[in-house]
C-alpha cells in the first residue's frame, strides 16, 4: 500500500496511510467502546484479547520474516482489525473466539496475501469466517429473537405516541421494540457487541465520510440496496437495520481501499450487490454469519469489478 492515498472526492487532499487508519480507529472506537461498556466486564476481556492478539501476531511475524510495514501503518491497521473483530463478536463467544479471529485475520487476511493493501477481502471478515468455521457454537447471532426489557413501559408509551402522531399519517410502522433497543443500556442477548448501537454508529459515520475515507456513494448504495431487498423479500427494513451489526458493516466494511473496486462503476456494482446479499443472508435465518457471508461473496468479485469501466466513444 502506498504511503499516501488521495482523498475522495477527486481533490488535491492527500491522506497518509497511517492517518487513514487512525481516523478509522477513532470512528470505530465510538460504537465499540459503548458496546463494551454496555456488555460489561466479559466484553472488556474480549476487546483486550482481540486487539492485543492482532498486534502481537503481526509483530511476531515481522520479526520472524524480516518483512513489515512502518510501525505507524501496521499498528493502525492491526488496531482497526482488532476493533472490527470486537464489534462483530458476541459476549457469549468469549475471548477465545475473538482472539482466534484476530490471529487468523493477520495470518491469512493480511500476511498470506502479501501484506497490507493487497487483500481484496477485508482481513477481519476473513478471520471471523475462519474462526466461525472452527468454533460455530461461539458465533454471535445476527437474527435477534428478543430484546432487553429495561425501561420498557416508559419507552413503550413514548414510542406509541410518536408512532401514532408522526409515523402513522405517513403510513410508516415503527415497532415498539425498536425504540426499546435504541434506548436500552443493556446488551442484546445473543447479539454482537455493537448490536443496536445505532446512534453511535451514525455518529462515527460522520468521521468516516467527513474525512474522505470512503466514496460516499458506496455506503449510500449499500444501504439503499439492503433496505429495498429486505422489503422485496417480505421483511421489515427497520427491524433488520436495528441489528447494529448490519449498519456497522455498511459504514466500516468498505473503508479498506483494497477491498472495494477501484473503478467508480465497479464500486457502484459492488455496493448494490453487497446490499442485496446482506439482505438475503440476514432475512434467511439459516445463515449463521450473514454479514460475513455477504462480504465474502461480494469481496470475491472485487478483482473482476475493478476492471469494469464506463466506455468512451
Amino acid at each position: 500500500m502506498a504511503e499516501t492515498i488521495r482523498g475522495y472526492p477527486r481533490t488535491y487532499r492527500m491522506l497518509t496511510v497511517s492517518g487513514m487508519y487512525w481516523r478509522i480507529n477513532l470512528a470505530m472506537a465510538i460504537p465499540v467502546l459503548f458496546g463494551v461498556y454496555r456488555a460489561g466486564s466479559r466484553a472488556i476481556g474480549i476487546a483486550v484479547v482481540a486487539i492485543v492478539t492482532a498486534l502481537l501476531v503481526d509483530l511476531v511475524l515481522s520479526l520472524l520474516t524480516g518483512r513489515g510495514e512502518s510501525s505507524e501503518v501496521s499498528y493502525g491497521r492491526d488496531l482497526s482489525i482488532g476493533l472490527f473483530v470486537v464489534a462483530m463478536s458476541g459476549v457469549e463467544g468469549g475471548p477465545l473466539f475473538a482472539g482466534a479471529a484476530s490471529a487468523l485475520a493477520i495470518l491469512v487476511g493480511v500476511r498470506l496475501v502479501g501484506g497490507g493493501g493487497r487483500a481484496w477481502l477485508h482481513p477481519a471478515i476473513v478471520g471471523l469466517a475462519m474462526a466461525g468455521t472452527i468454533m460455530p457454537d461461539r458465533i454471535a447471532g445476527s437474527h435477534i429473537a428478543g430484546i432487553s426489557e429495561s425501561g420498557g413501559r416508559i419507552v413503550g408509551v413514548v414510542a406509541e405516541f410518536v408512532g401514532r402522531t408522526v409515523f402513522e399519517p405517513l403510513a410508516v410502522r415503527i415497532p415498539v421494540d425498536i425504540w426499546e433497543r435504541l434506548t436500552s443500556m443493556d446488551a442484546v442477548p445473543g447479539g454482537a457487541i455493537v448490536t443496536a448501537a445505532i446512534p453511535l454508529i451514525l455518529l462515527a459515520s460522520l468521521i468516516v465520510y467527513g474525512e474522505d475515507l470512503v466514496p460516499p456513494f458506496v455506503p449510500v448504495l449499500v444501504f439503499g440496496s439492503f433496505v429495498f431487498s429486505v422489503w422485496m423479500l417480505g421483511g421489515e427494513p427497520l427491524t433488520a437495520l436495528i441489528d447494529g451489526t448490519v449498519l456497522f458493516a455498511i459504514v466500516f466494511g468498505p473503508v479498506e481501499p483494497s477491498t472495494r473496486p477501484r473503478s467508480p462503476l465497479g464500486a457502484a456494482v459492488f455496493a448494490l450487490l453487497l446490499g442485496s446479499l446482506l439482505a438475503v443472508f440476514t432475512v434467511n435465518t439459516a445463515t449463521a454469519m450473514p454479514i460475513v457471508a455477504a462480504f465474502m461473496v461480494a469481496g470475491s468479485l472485487v478483482p473482476l469489478l475493478s476492471t469494469v469501466r464506463v466506455g468512451r466513444r
